[in-house]
């Protein structure tokens, strides 16, 4: 029974790793469990100092808590690891889901007959809605399984025949008095079914202008000019709010290189086409607009090894960004040894440049790596800037941050740019020393750093300002989404 288990402090301690620890705990008949230390961030409130909260530098920020409460990431990773009942939901549920879903009984005393489990059938909020989470469509009681403690066994139910119709099955567990264990989100729609009224096409004609050094694609209200030396995005300027985002310079790849080689331009239908190819670990991109104004970029690249994480990234004025609206995994923000505790939801979070564990804090933390993005609306003081993706397992990471204490920023490795967008995220660490922070596959599997191969293809689309869409009307009715169940 180990104590001073996974040290929280800073953002790298209690959640991070721990499913890994913990299911090898379960699994061993010599366990007897784990302390983790600690709850709560200590701090003293200094009188003589128009009482600001003291911990004391890094002596005492050690909890999965802060000194008000406040919900760490871990705190909800935690949450859904130590859960007694484990519904083995499936993040996409296949085509030929038939309602049997696994289920672990981790309670010792408990039969899971005696809690008792409900289904909903809900629909997320819309890009343009002015309500976060997802509005219940349908819902049910599932009949509660017969399975022993420590035992595992599926839980059967029948989901109504339209079941696809909906975005997501959501299932609840509840204990025998009736409290919430925990609730599993399983997406019914593929990402591209949940885009289809937002990322639109129309069939007007768009147009190409070329120059010694850069290409223009213009579709509706939108321009994009794309650097012919390097292939990367200069600026974008939409004229109907006659303002110009500072989204540019990529894409770069966050591991590996790259070297323009060749370029073309060309018609695509009625959509105006740029494509680059490249010498290195960058293959190609490929560029396309849509009178609708929706840009679209394709693109391929090959790197190996193990690495902390691998995609693309451009940049972005940091202190331009107001907050970030998305469908994806959320609150928090993820790292790779630490996915649990973030359900596929509506999020919705005000830019901050919390330092987790020091005072004054505001949670979630803005800036970090989310996964599983569907969309994503960053407001701006220039505008709007959306960025959706029709492909799984896309990661979107928001800006340099501290992550564990350091003399260096940002620590750990963060990509280079500002804004990433990732197949793969780095494992954290826990505390100052060296060996911990960066040997972090000392900590099991999901710690150790991603090994990579082969190469990987993925598409993404942008809209430089606000759509004009049939979903653009805004919704301010916020429908009863609490408590459903």
């Amino acid at each position: 029974m180990p104590t001073e288990m996974l040290h929280a402090q800073d953002d790298g301690g209690a959640g991070a790793a721990m499913e890994d620890f913990w299911n090898l705990h379960w699994k061993s008949q010599k366990s007897g469990g784990v302390f983790i230390w600690a709850m709560v961030d200590e701090a003293v409130v200094r009188t003589d100092l128009n009482n600001v909260l003291d911990a004391n530098g890094l002596n005492a920020n050690d909890g999965i808590l802060g000194p008000h409460r406040e919900k760490e990431g871990s705190f909800y990773a935690l949450r859904e690891i130590f859960s007694p009942i484990q519904v083995k939901l499936p993040a996409q549920l296949p085509a030929d889901f038939d309602g049997s879903i696994a289920v672990d009984n981790r309670y010792h005393f408990t039969n899971t007959n005696q809690c008792t489990f409900y289904w909903a059938l809900v629909d997320f909020s819309k890009p343009f809605d002015r309500f976060d989470g997802y509005v219940v469509k349908q819902k049910g009681t599932v009949e509660a399984p017969n399975i022993a403690p420590t035992q595992q066994g599926t839980m059967q139910f029948q989901l109504p025949a339209d079941y696809k119709n909906y975005d997501a099955l959501v299932i609840v567990a509840k204990d025998p008095l009736g409290k919430e264990l925990y609730k599993w989100t399983g997406e019914i729609k593929s990402k591209q079914g949940q885009l289809q009224n937002f990322v639109t096409t129309k069939d007007n004609e768009t147009t190409i202008k070329e120059t010694d050094t850069v290409y223009t694609i213009t579709g509706g209200e939108v321009s994009v000019l794309l650097d012919r030396k390097t292939g990367n995005l200069v600026t974008t300027r939409n004229t109907a709010n006659d303002y110009i985002l500072s989204f540019n310079n990529g894409p770069v790849l966050v591991k590996g290189t790259a070297s323009v080689v060749s370029s073309k331009s060309y018609k695509e239908g009625n959509d105006a086409v740029v494509e680059f190819t490249y010498s290195g670990d960058l293959k190609m991109v490929k560029w396309k607009i849509n009178s609708s104004g929706w840009t679209t970029m394709e693109y391929e690249y090959s790197v190996s090894g193990d690495l902390p994480f691998a995609g693309i990234s451009f940049n972005y004025p940091e202190n331009y960004v107001l907050g970030a609206r998305w469908l994806g995994k959320g609150p928090s923000r993820q790292w790779k040894n630490r996915m649990t505790g973030t359900p596929v939801n509506v999020w919705q979070n005000v830019y901050n440049n919390t330092h987790t564990g020091y005072s004054p804090a505001v949670y979630p933390e803005f800036k970090g790596y989310y996964g599983d993005v569907t969309w994503m609306e960053l407001s701006t003081v220039e505008g709007k800037l959306y960025i959706a993706s029709p492909d799984n397992g896309l990661f979107v990471r928001l800006f340099d941050f501290y992550a564990l204490s350091a003399a260096a920023k940002p620590h750990p490795e963060i990509p280079l740019g500002n804004i990433s967008f990732l197949d793969c995220i780095p494992p954290i660490g826990t505390k100052l020393a060296t060996g911990l922070t960066t040997n972090t596959r000392v900590y099991g599997p999901m710690s150790e750093l991603n090994h990579v191969s082969g190469s990987k293809k993925r598409t993404l689309h942008f809209y430089f300002g606000l759509p004009k869409t049939t979903d653009t009307k805004e919704n301010y009715s916020r429908p009863a989404i609490d408590n459903v169940f």
